[in-house]
């Protein structure tokens, strides 16, 4: 069971990078959260490159790949002494769209979303990213800069947009990507089958409640609790079960527990 195509989303590691004037010193925002939130565009802009430099020393959950109708959706969070710094949520829509978001966090509050995207239509390939600056948790300014390649969206200056329509609820947004990280609501999974395929072994999940997201897990090395799985698919059916994962190359790999771990400490009924 190959990943699907549209969960490969080669660009967007891309699109970040650090910027040339960055903090002397980035990892001292982060650690003194009491310091005054960063208020222009340029600090915010600022605070938010010192968080991408920081990344590997923070701790971070990543939530399952989750599909439905074709869209797929996972999210990391990075936190630091247990105060969330940036959400980075990825999702696709069968190849037509690669997006990927980050939120930027200082104190609880939102200061900078960060999107970066790839549309592709009738053979056409558009890039854009977008940059929406907060305050107070509500959008003050927004830009956007748009190529037909990669390298030369590099070159463009961003261009102010101005609103239409209904600004986008961040409080919803985050609401959704805590739910994935959770496996909760929506996003709340059992298990459906064990299904062998040419390229590996999967566990696939299946929402729990009507119209949610299912998920799979490619299963590299057996334990015990896939041992179980295998012998005996029905006494797991529509169970939740307790499972551990990484995510490598867009796909949600499973994670053996130790050896010591009976396969009845993976079932939460």
């Amino acid at each position: 069971m190959k990943t699907k195509p549209y969960l490969l989303l080669p660009f967007a590691g891309m699109l970040f990078y650090a910027c040339n004037n960055q903090t002397n010193h980035p990892q001292a925002d982060l650690v003194n959260q009491s310091s005054p939130i960063p208020e222009t565009e340029q600090s915010i802009l600022q605070y938010a490159d010192s968080i991408d430099t920081q990344q590997s020393n923070m701790e971070k959950k990543v939530s399952l790949i989750y599909q439905l109708e074709g869209f797929s959706l996972y999210v990391e969070k990075l936190s630091w002494n247990g105060k969330p710094a940036l959400y980075i949520e990825h999702t696709g829509d069968q190849g037509f769209t690669d997006r990927s978001a980050r939120y930027y966090f200082k104190a609880d509050s939102l200061l900078l979303v960060r999107e970066s995207i790839k549309r592709t239509k009738e053979q056409e390939t558009v890039f854009e990213e977008k940059r929406t600056y907060l305050r107070n948790n509500t959008p003050f300014r927004q830009e956007r800069r748009l190529a037909v390649s990669f390298s030369s969206l590099q070159t463009k200056p961003f261009t102010d947009v101005k609103p239409s329509g209904k600004i986008e609820d961040y409080t919803e947004k985050l609401a959704l990507l805590n739910d994935a990280l959770a496996g909760q609501n929506k996003f709340e999974t059992v298990f459906d089958q064990y299904m062998p395929a040419p390229e590996g072994q999967y566990l696939l999940l299946k929402s729990k409640v009507p119209g949610g997201y299912s998920s799979s897990l490619l299963v590299k090395e057996e334990d015990a609790l896939i041992d179980s799985i295998k012998q005996y698919p029905s006494l797991f059916k529509d169970a939740k079960l307790q499972l551990k994962w990484e995510i490598s190359e867009k796909e949600a790999i499973y994670v053996p527990v130790a050896a010591k771990t009976t396969s009845a400490s993976g079932l939460n009924r």
